[in-house]
Order: structure tokens, then sequence, then C-alpha cells
């Protein structure tokens, strides 16, 4: 197995991993606000509409946007 596919395989058991810890424990937002944080990316100077990464933290925001603990790296999320 090549280095790039390992290192994809990990990344999508340590994705599958915290999210399954997210919904046991109640750490999801609602929609709502998920949305509500989505569209803040879509209109911020360092969203990669590509790969629909944030270019200062490097993370997923389709993902990131749904975890209630995480904040946006240039605070444009409001508090939830």
């Amino acid at each position: 197995m090549s280095t790039l596919l390992r290192k994809f395989k990990l990344f999508l058991e340590t994705t599958q991993d915290i999210f399954a810890h997210a919904i046991e424990y109640g750490h999801l937002l609602d929609n709502q606000k998920a949305i509500n944080r989505l569209k803040t990316c879509n209109k911020c100077q360092y969203f990669m509409q590509s790969t629909q990464q944030c270019n200062r933290c490097g993370c997923f925001m389709f993902m990131k946007a749904r975890l209630a603990a995480t904040k946006c790296p240039e605070n444009k999320w409001e508090n939830e």
C-alpha cells in the first residue's frame, strides 16, 4: 500500500472515530448552525472552494462546521 493511501486510510479512520465520539456525547451542532458556519466559510478569503478546506487551519469545513467544540481560526463564527 502506498504512503498516500495509508495516510488517507488513517484520515478516514480518525474522522470516523471523531464523529462517533461526537454523536455519542452530543457534541454535534444542529443542521442550521452548521449551515450558518458554512455560509460564513463560503464568504471567507481563506476558504478553498475546490477542496472545501480552510487555508488557515487546513480543515475540511463540511466536517469541522458540524463539531460544536471547533472554532474558526479567524474568529468568524458566532459563539454558539
